[in-house]
């Protein structure tokens, strides 16, 4: 494990890093028999791995609920859809809070465009801060992928004067979330290198 970043401690602290029982499953089946397999114990580097996973662990789950979730989102190694739901709905409930009466049909869409928003964000946002290029940057991009990815059509007409604001806010809310759980996480990381 390495502990060079708080999102990389994140990622592989959640990343069990072991070869599963049914790795050789697929294997031996391949071969057509069972096949007489060495079992091996934990290694030193597993154990040290494990022992600095908890360490990491012990912190992040320290945070408060909705940061941890945000985190975990962001850079858990084991990504599920209630994760990725949990996290979707902090984000909406920070977006709509400012916003103002909005009808059904377009709070649907609009749920789609802060869905779109938070993927675009994660890509960024993988392998370090703003590491990667925003691959959905333009608008005519932006709204192809979430007809494809969602099913959701918005019209072109008035992209800038209807969506920019929510694009921005949401851009705004996943970083003051992502700023909350990393900063809480590299206190926690910086005490522990001082002490090794």
């Amino acid at each position: 494990m390495q502990i060079n970043t708080a999102r990389q401690a994140w990622h592989d602290c959640t990343d069990p890093q072991v070869r599963g029982g049914l790795a050789g499953l697929a294997e031996r089946q391949r071969l057509g028999t069972a096949v007489q397999t060495s079992r091996r114990g934990p290694g030193a580097e597993r154990v040290v791995h494990a022992t600095l996973a908890g360490w990491v662990q012990s912190a992040i789950d320290q945070l408060p609920a909705h940061v941890r979730i945000f985190g975990d989102f962001m850079y858990s190694a084991r990504q599920t859809l209630e994760i990725q739901g949990l996290a979707e709905n902090l984000v909406f409930a920070k977006v709509f809070a400012g916003a103002g009466r909005i009808t059904p049909a377009k709070r649907a869409r609009a749920c789609a465009v802060i869905k779109g928003v938070m993927v675009r964000y994660r890509y960024m946002h993988q392998g370090g801060y703003q590491a990667n290029p925003d691959p959905l940057a333009d608008a005519e991009a932006f709204r192809a992928w979430l007809l494809s990815r969602y099913g959701v059509a918005i019209d072109s007409r008035n992209w800038t004067r209807e969506w920019n604001a929510l694009i921005d806010s949401t851009f705004a809310a996943c970083e003051a979330l992502d700023k909350q759980a990393l900063n809480s996480l590299t206190i926690y990381l910086n005490k522990m290198n001082k002490v090794a």
